[in-house]
């Protein structure tokens, strides 16, 4: 069985088995690995890569706490929600360091310098 293909057939068994249930990577490669009949070194040989595929392959969409899901099934609101839970980042930020003038004018002062050096 070609590598390259694996990600369009873990898709195509992922809209048979799962179609709108949330699933882990791990009950999809057993299915692969049944599927394209690997064997136990092959089978370990492949499992980093189909799971870079995973996350680079845009038909799937990972829904958090070890869960996917194939993003035609899902609402665009849904895809939003978790797009954006992956990329939130919680910064804790001092009060005095919101707004602080001062150094926006600093930076400012500095980046005219360079410019006017070049």
């Amino acid at each position: 069985m070609n590598k390259k293909h694996f990600i369009d057939i873990a898709y195509t068994l992922a809209k048979e088995k799962f179609a709108k249930k949330r699933f882990t990577f791990n009950s999809l490669y057993e299915l692969l690995v049944k599927e394209a009949k690997l064997s136990n070194e092959e089978r370990k040989d492949c499992i980093g890569t189909m799971y870079v595929e995973l996350l680079q392959d845009s038909r799937f969409i990972y829904t958090g706490e070890n869960l996917w899901a194939i993003k035609e099934f899902l609402l665009q609101n849904e895809i939003a929600k978790y797009n954006n839970s992956l990329y939130n980042l919680k910064i804790e930020v001092d009060e005095g360091e919101i707004n602080n003038q001062d150094d926006e004018d600093e930076i400012t002062s500095l980046d005219n310098e360079n410019s006017e050096e070049q």
